[in-house]
């Protein structure tokens, strides 16, 4: 155990954290010693006594990592719903999660930690956001004990049914072990083209016209910007008893911003935060469920994106540079060479290594991707 700060109350009966200071949702949660963790942290009963008699309303964490991990599923409004995600995955697999013990988070609103023991002969990191909603608390990190006080006014405590008196802490179940992992094995499909992505002629021969092709990137980009599909690609879903509308949206918006490029759909598609093994289930012989819900999108949306040009406000014309002579350089010496590191390219054409370093980044979020006009450029 390490001890935090506690909460307590003002004059007026509100709650704020004991350290002074507005910490918001940290509140009640930080360490009050200034000691790496590994240094605080102990099971000595005499040093806890002493915390408690020199800090009476502190809170305390339990330190994770060494004898326990903690898949930690929070419930909070406009966010993700941890416990749906874990459910999700339990009926993806068809199998419960094992009871362990559990404690109760001081909002009173669902959110809970769940305690297991660590993997034998593995060597676990945490994970944020592993699933949406849910965090893994392993190596060098804590959370809150049990009888410590949220800014809420709740306290944490043990579930009832999933205290240490009435379950033992539970090995982490093995599909749950390859999602922390990011291991776990999806679905194969009835036909290989399928499983790899790619569109059979069947699926696409009626479909409307593909527009230009985009980087992904550039795609993502419109995506997260987006007011309904930028959180749903996060995996925030908008309709949590209706798992496929929130799909159906999602494709919705992907049949627009990738301009019926089926392949690039489905590729994003699957990668997004509302993925599920469902996906990747058979409809009929020709696609999965992914493909079948982005092929009726594509049927139902014959729009495409069409950017609007920037254009300057003073002057009307077309914005935009042309790219620097050092700019085509750097792109056409990185595609002539693309295993040399920015350093000896900066030496090689006697620029700052800061200057190719942006450059090289811009390169891989979809900047300078007419690389032939560049080519000629140069030339």
């Amino acid at each position: 155990m390490l001890p935090l700060w506690g909460i307590v109350a003002d004059q007026k009966g509100g709650l704020h954290c004991e350290c002074g200071k507005n910490c918001g949702k940290d509140a009640g949660k930080h360490p009050r010693l200034k000691q790496k963790l590994t240094v605080q942290a102990t099971d000595d009963p005499v040093q806890v006594r002493e915390w408690l008699m020199r800090y009476p309303n502190a809170n305390f964490g339990i330190y994770t990592g060494e004898r326990s991990i903690v898949v930690d599923a929070d419930v909070r409004p406009g966010e993700p719903n941890g416990l749906h995600s874990l459910e999700y995955l339990e009926i993806d697999n068809g199998v419960r999660i094992s009871d362990t013990v559990t404690v109760l988070s001081g909002r009173n609103n669902g959110s809970c930690h769940l305690y297991f023991k660590p993997p034998a002969n593995s060597d676990i990191k945490s994970r944020g956001k592993f699933l949406p909603g849910v965090d893994l608390k392993a190596h060098n990190q804590y959370v809150v004990a049990p009888g410590s006080r949220h800014i809420t006014g709740g306290f944490y405590r043990f579930s009832e049914e999933c205290s240490p008196d009435e379950a033992p802490l539970a090995q982490v179940p093995a599909f749950l072990l390859q999602e922390i992992a990011g291991t776990r094995e999806k679905a194969t499909l009835l036909r290989a083209d399928a499983a790899q992505g790619l569109p059979t002629e069947s699926m696409v021969a009626d479909l409307p016209k593909a527009g230009p092709l985009r980087t992904d990137a550039i795609v993502l980009g419109a995506l997260r910007h987006d007011a309904v599909a930028g959180p749903l690609y996060r995996g925030q879903v908008r309709f949590p008893d209706d798992l496929s509308r929130n799909d159906i949206a999602l494709a919705d918006k992907l049949t627009f911003y990738s301009g019926h490029n089926f392949a690039q759909a489905l590729r994003l598609f699957r990668a997004s935060g509302l993925y599920r093994a469902k996906f990747d289930r058979p409809v009929n012989k020709d696609c999965s469920y992914a493909a079948w819900t982005l092929r009726k999108a594509f049927l139902n949306n014959p729009n495409n994106w069409i950017p609007k040009p920037r254009k300057s406000r003073a002057t009307g014309a077309p914005r935009g540079r042309k790219p620097s002579d050092s700019t085509i350089a750097v792109v056409l010496l990185h595609r002539l060479q693309p295993d040399w590191t920015t350093s000896r390219i900066a030496a090689e054409l006697d620029i700052a290594p800061g200057t190719v370093r942006q450059i090289r980044h811009g390169l891989r979020h979809g900047r300078y991707s007419d690389l032939s006009a560049l080519h000629n450029a140069g030339h």
